[in-house]
């Protein structure tokens, strides 16, 4: 019986060796291509290059991300600047009164109002899933877990 296995198992081990050599011959860059699907620009980008939003965009500027209760180094802007995925519902500058604003975009903010900036606001505008809006009704869940039912407004 011995004899049998040994030159079956030495073959089917080199066809075996073989065959996963060639099946694996694709460049790894080219496996996680997304090609021209997805556009080049950053959230961040899209959202600094439009006047009406420039407030929402300092604050992300201003608020550093939270783990937990702990406050990072990392701004919401530098992530935003990076490549995951995120569903934001932007604010213009004239839906919040200058007062307002000015709490969420101060530069030197405590640890306490870094929070309540993150719990009370971010959180209520970012969710972590990609959402399209491609005019089906869509229940989502921002950050803040918070329900909202979204659909495709037509203005």
């Amino acid at each position: 019986m011995k004899q049998f296995f040994n030159p079956l198992s030495r073959t089917l081990s080199v066809l075996l060796s073989v065959g996963l050599c060639l099946a694996c011959s694709d460049k790894w860059d080219e496996h996680y291509s997304v090609g021209d699907s997805v556009p080049q620009e950053t959230v961040l980008d899209l959202l600094s290059a439009k006047d009406n939003t420039s407030n929402f965009v300092r604050v992300l500027e201003t608020t550093n991300i939270l783990t937990g209760e702990k406050r990072s180094e990392k701004t919401y802007a530098e992530l935003l600047d990076g490549d995951q995925f995120f569903t934001l519902w932007v604010p213009l500058n004239s839906s919040l009164d200058q007062d307002e604003w000015d709490k969420y975009m101060k530069s030197d903010k405590t640890a306490a109002e870094n929070m309540e900036t993150v719990q009370k606001f971010l959180n209520n505008h970012m969710s972590r899933v990609k959402y399209s809006n491609d005019g089906k009704t869509k229940n989502v869940i921002t950050m803040s877990h918070k329900r909202y039912e979204m659909t495709k407004d037509e203005n």
